[in-house]
């Protein structure tokens, strides 16, 4: 199956707010620009005629994490007493002495 449009139209496909949101509802890092592609056209959000670019919804994803970005909050910070696990770590580690430690570098 062929997701190209057909070459006789000379409509350029533009990101609607529908499709916008459908594609920030699908934004991870896992996922590929031309695997939303399928999906929307799978899903019937678009017509294969109106079908965006790898490109555009490429664009479009990556403006959804950048705005993101900030907002992200490690999952190992909502287990409970993390904090204190963290500094019963950290004191046992300043405690030794790295003199008495070899710590071997791979170099290539």
């Amino acid at each position: 199956m062929s997701l190209r449009a057909d070459r006789s139209t000379n409509v350029k496909a533009k990101i609607d707010q529908i499709v916008s949101v459908y594609i920030q509802r699908l934004v991870k890092p896992s996922i590929y620009g031309y695997e939303i592609r399928e999906k929307l056209l799978l899903d019937g959000v678009v017509h294969p005629t109106h079908l965006p670019s790898i490109f555009q919804i490429n664009k479009v994803s990556q403006k959804q994490h950048n705005d993101k970005e900030g907002n992200v909050i490690p999952c190992e910070s909502n287990v409970p007493n993390m904090t204190e696990a963290v500094d019963d770590f950290l004191s046992k580690i300043v405690s030794l002495d790295a003199k008495s430690y070899t710590f071997l570098i791979n170099l290539v």
